[in-house]
């Protein structure tokens, strides 16, 4: 957690090495030969020019060891710079309550959650599993996130409100690391991925048939966008009113669309590209915490798209429909 304010010049030598890394990531004409490959070995052979490791089988489990290799090695990279540590911590976070989810989840079921857990977290799952069950095992705040989480789920037994409310405490904690950074970049990009998470959770409500209520207590606090008319009407004309003029207004467009229909890809799709909107200043950036938070991202999508793309291979999906899951701007 950071304890002083830093100065753009802490960011000055890993943003010159960063600013490299980004030139021999995967491009549009990267992703369009892996999506053109004929096989998913020909896929893992052109990966491995962009310095991804060897497959030791054609299978989800090597993909995903390779991929966490690839996550790990670049965070290890940057963990060196005192100035970078938060905005990891930020992206690895994600990973940590998703593991509370699934162990919460498993031991309501009486199984062995183990074998779905992410790896990426400021845990590894391992030692998560490990943990989980110690009294003093997982370090704070997840411990508490998760002891708040068995006691919902034994209490109430539907695993939505487990969901609700660890992504509430997932949103909390970043936005106390980002904001302990008093950087108005990293500010601005949590608050951006909470307005995006709100969005979405406020078309699925409607979708679903959700009370006003419901969705009020789902929502992620903080947010400059008035919600209430949403929960009054649960419409998506309110959604509309309510993300009016602010950067996820042309998100907010797609809500009627998203649910009169069966998908809701455009919408989401939407909410990524207002999302990178506020990163798209830090092109303009040479040095500064903007461009190691711009890697992150890439890395992250990078290795997303990538997860995608071989899991279709692998699976024999075509590659048009490939494609068009992935969305966004690498294809």
């Amino acid at each position: 957690m950071a304890k002083k304010k830093f100065k753009d010049t802490d960011y000055l030598t890993i943003s010159a090495y960063l600013r490299a890394k980004e030139a021999r990531m995967l491009d549009s004409t990267g992703f369009d030969r892996l999506l053109s490959s004929a096989s998913f070995e020909d896929a893992a052979h052109i990966l491995s020019e962009f310095g991804y490791g060897t497959f030791p089988s054609k299978d989800m489990k090597s993909v995903n060891e390779v991929l966490n290799t690839r996550r790990g090695d670049a965070y290890a990279e940057i963990l060196d710079n005192e100035a970078a540590r938060p905005l990891i911590e930020i992206f690895a976070r994600k990973y940590d309550y998703h593991n509370v989810k699934v162990m919460v989840k498993a031991q309501a079921l009486s199984t062995d959650g183990s074998a779905l857990l992410s790896d990426g977290g400021t845990v590894d799952k391992q030692t998560f599993a490990e943990l989980w069950n110690q009294e003093e095992g997982l370090p704070s705040p997840l411990r508490e996130t998760a002891d708040s989480a068995k006691a919902l789920m034994a209490g109430s037994g539907d695993p939505q409100l487990v969901d609700i409310a660890v992504d509430k405490a997932y949103f909390a904690e970043i936005l106390r690391i980002a904001k302990a950074t008093r950087i108005p970049f990293i500010v601005g990009y949590v608050n951006a991925l909470r307005d995006s998470a709100n969005l979405r959770t406020a078309v699925r409500c409607i979708r679903m048939g959700r009370s006003g209520m419901f969705l009020n207590d789902a929502l992620i606090d903080g947010s400059a966008v008035d919600t209430q008319k949403i929960c009054e009407e649960m419409t998506p004309a309110a959604i509309r009113e309510a993300y009016s003029g602010t950067g996820f207004e042309a998100a907010a467009a797609l809500a009627e669309q998203a649910v009169s229909s069966d998908s809701v890809t455009a919408l989401e799709r939407a909410c990524d590209e207002a999302v990178n909107a506020h990163l798209a200043t830090s092109i303009l950036v040479g040095f500064g915490a903007e461009v190691v938070l711009s890697y992150l991202v890439e890395l992250e999508n990078e290795i997303t798209s990538v997860r995608m793309i071989l899991s279709g291979k692998l699976s024999g999906i075509a590659p048009e429909q490939i494609r068009e899951r992935l969305g966004g701007d690498h294809v």
